[in-house]
């Protein structure tokens, strides 16, 4: 069996806070440094654009995300960062934002009409998790296979503090026939 490898680039900006070199502190719970997260109230850190974007000097996600099927997407990680479980993005929702349920000072750029998010929770062969930024909340597919093979979205995450390193790369392994 051979391994395809396709790297997707998320910018590699160095971390930028505050003027005064200090991360940026939003609602007192998240720490900003450039594109990067960490919600001290959860003990996660996050990448602030989802995959498939890049993060811009102006501070914005740039591009569209790209679409995974469930397994594909359970396989997308760099070094510590990965998918989040179903307990993880959960922390996300903000069902006072007007938008996509997230908090947009943090996450923006979140693409109308593509707001699904796969987890790494898989329920069964035919079941998994994925969040839903358009209605605020969490479900299960309860479908059949084929709905594994949606084209959801990622955004990656670590538990910890963030690593001030940038994210240089994600990539994804896919076994090819």
């Amino acid at each position: 069996m051979k391994i395809k490898v396709l790297a997707l680039l998320v910018a590699a900006m160095a971390p930028v806070g505050s003027a005064s070199g200090q991360p940026q502190i939003v609602d007192g719970r998240y720490e900003l440094q450039g594109q990067m997260v960490y919600d001290k109230r959860s003990n996660l850190s996050w990448t602030r654009c989802s995959v498939g974007q890049t993060w811009t000097p102006q501070g914005r996600c740039a591009g569209k995300p790209v679409g995974f099927g469930f397994a594909s997407a359970a396989r997308t990680f760099v070094g510590v960062w990965r998918v989040p479980t179903k307990a993880e993005i959960d922390t996300l929702f903000s069902q006072a934002a007007s938008g996509p349920k997230i908090n947009a000072t943090v996450f923006p750029d979140m693409v109308p009409g593509e707001l699904l998010y796969w987890t790494l929770d898989q329920i069964s062969d035919s079941n998994a998790w994925y969040a839903d930024f358009g209605a605020g909340k969490t479900y299960d597919t309860l479908g059949d296979y084929a709905y594994l093979h949606q084209k959801m979205f990622v955004r990656l995450v670590h538990v910890g503090q963030m690593d001030t390193r940038p994210v240089v790369s994600i990539t994804r392994f896919k076994a090819a026939k």
